[in-house]
């Protein structure tokens, strides 16, 4: 019968955070209209007609400013039969609260990720979060952070106080929500790589901990991507970003009106063909079909919405020369 990969749920735009590299566009998103969860979840059951969900991806703005209303959703899917291996819950942290924490600990499906942005939490919200059974904490590399050292000060300073803690890094998607000082440069794509590559892996072969759990979380990252079916990052038959009216999205780096593809209740689809195959031009690219599979699988031709796509080839390609490098090491 099929189903998705990844659903992507945009519950509203509301944040308590203004980041300047925040993919998303100011103002507000059809998802920011009043829905019922209950009516949602019985439409979004007979839309599925019995097919599953990999995972499904709870996104904002902030998500916590909507709990009540993510609560009751997710009580709404399972009463109406929609099947999922997991729930992502993605948040800034600082708004947690001991009820979220108790559910949260209570439904081992539901999992949280903590977007570290700097830091900077209270020793109540850092208590909250790692109270939490099951949470993974990420952290984006920029044009203002071109090495690891932080994570490797964060790291120990959790692994002290909590016995554990390790930042996942990513990358920053150069996408018109985030301001163009953050994006990165051909410079700074070689000053984190070089890093990796002359200080971390190094550490990591004389037995650093820190290095070596690191290096294996950068590795992850990739080889997770890989058995992926075919297509482009986001815009992929196996993937789904709505909001709880129905209305879909290319996907949820950008939820705002100008993105929206169509109604999946209503059965209005609304993109021009030529709007589509302009999504998928890098990935079916001459250029890009000659990557290794092991950085085209990863890369999947980058983001269409990014403004930097130069500069996300050369990363990809980067990355890669990195990565092989850190397993041949490893392994020797």
């Amino acid at each position: 019968m099929g189903g998705y990969s990844q659903v992507n749920l945009l519950i509203g735009s509301a944040c308590d955070m203004h980041c300047p590299y925040c993919l998303q566009h100011d103002g507000r998103s059809l998802a920011d209209r009043k829905a019922d969860p209950e009516e949602f979840a019985e439409k979004f059951a007979r839309f599925l007609g019995g097919r599953t969900i990999g995972k499904i991806m709870i996104w904002g703005g902030e998500p916590m400013l909507y709990w009540p209303r993510i609560k009751a959703l997710y009580e709404a899917l399972h009463a109406s039969g929609v099947v999922t291996d997991r729930y992502v819950f993605t948040t800034n942290g600082r708004s947690l609260t001991d009820e979220y924490v108790e559910f949260a600990n209570n439904h081992p499906d539901f999992r949280t990720v903590v977007s570290w942005h700097g830091g900077g939490f209270t020793d109540e919200q850092l208590d909250r979060i790692f109270r939490l059974k099951t949470v993974t904490l990420s952290e984006i590399i920029t044009h203002y952070r071109r090495d690891l050292w932080d994570f490797r000060n964060w790291y120990w300073d959790l692994k002290e106080r909590y016995g554990g803690g390790l930042i996942c890094a990513h990358y920053l998607r150069a996408t018109d929500g985030c301001g163009p000082d953050y994006y990165m440069t051909r410079e700074d794509v070689d000053a984190f790589f070089g890093h990796v590559e002359r200080d971390v892996l190094p550490m990591a072969t004389w037995g650093d901990e820190w290095a070596g759990r690191q290096l294996s979380q950068l590795l992850w990252d990739r080889n997770r991507r890989l058995p992926q079916p075919s297509g482009a990052m986001c815009v992929r038959p196996d993937r789904l970003s709505i909001d709880l009216h129905g209305n879909e999205y290319l996907c949820h780096h950008d939820f705002a009106a100008t993105n929206v593809i169509g109604n999946i209740f209503r059965g209005i689809p609304i993109i021009p063909e030529e709007f589509l195959q302009e999504t998928q031009k890098y990935w079916k690219d001459e250029r890009c079909r000659k990557c290794p599979d092991d950085v085209r699988l990863y890369c999947r031709g980058g983001c269409y919405l990014s403004k930097t796509h130069d500069i996300d080839c050369y990363l990809a390609r980067r990355r890669g020369r990195t990565l092989r490098l850190i397993e041949k090491e490893l392994k020797g």
